[in-house]
């Protein structure tokens, strides 16, 4: 099968819902919640908007906090996240297991077991259990700062994070680190003042094989 959109619908689900299907990267089987590569969608959204998705699944996109959760309740599932800086150099991120819970938690992350080359920026600074927060809705564990308005981003925060995947989207030559602010970034691999090209988030069964794929 090619990379491409595809109806899914989780046991969970009520509805059919389309996806992007990544079957190249690392043997295949991916489906992307979030992809970013030329800052045509603002992702400085309202928790409405991270809970039902944005975007076009087959361009930039957040596929929405309820669909997620919806897909990985189904099976044990893992997380790929792939970066790309302005000089063409790519990374990944693994970890083994990636889930969240319903609204009522707050869509609480659950996530473990990482590996790759580009350094852990979750696990590692304890964002691991924590809710997710938007532009308006706080849920980091700072009384003085709303770490989704200072990153211009909805995400799983703690004290405003090492990672921040939906921040503010720059062209390399509108960004000037600090004197700018904070961008698109994973702290371990390019720092936290350099905004990165793009960006991946995927998932899939941490049991899969190709042949789930063979009708």
């Amino acid at each position: 099968m090619q990379d491409g959109v595809f109806p899914i619908k989780p046991r969970s689900s009520t509805d059919n819902f389309d996806v992007y299907c990544d079957m190249t990267t690392d043997g295949g089987g991916w489906t992307v919640i979030q992809r970013r590569y030329d800052g045509t969608v603002n992702f400085y959204r309202r928790w409405a908007d991270y809970k039902n998705g944005f975007g076009r699944v087959e361009g930039e996109h957040w596929l929405g906090l309820d669909k997620m959760y919806n897909l990985t309740t189904q099976n044990d599932y893992e997380l790929y996240v792939e970066l790309e800086d302005w000089e063409g150099n790519m990374a990944y991120a693994k970890y083994d297991t990636f889930s969240i819970g319903d609204e009522s938690t707050d869509y609480t992350l659950n996530i473990g077991g990482y590996s790759g080359d580009t350094g852990d920026a979750i696990i590692s600074v304890a964002q691991n259990g924590m809710k997710f927060s938007a532009r308006d809705r706080d849920n980091d564990i700072l009384s003085d700062t709303h770490c989704a308005r200072w990153f211009s981003g909805g995400w799983w925060y703690r004290r405003c994070t090492y990672s921040a995947l939906n921040g503010a989207y720059y062209k390399l030559e509108d960004y000037h680190g600090s004197e700018t602010g904070y961008g698109v970034y994973w702290g371990p691999w390019k720092g936290t003042y350099y905004s990165l090209k793009a960006t991946k988030m995927m998932v899939r069964p941490r049991n899969f094989t190709r042949k789930m794929y063979i009708l």
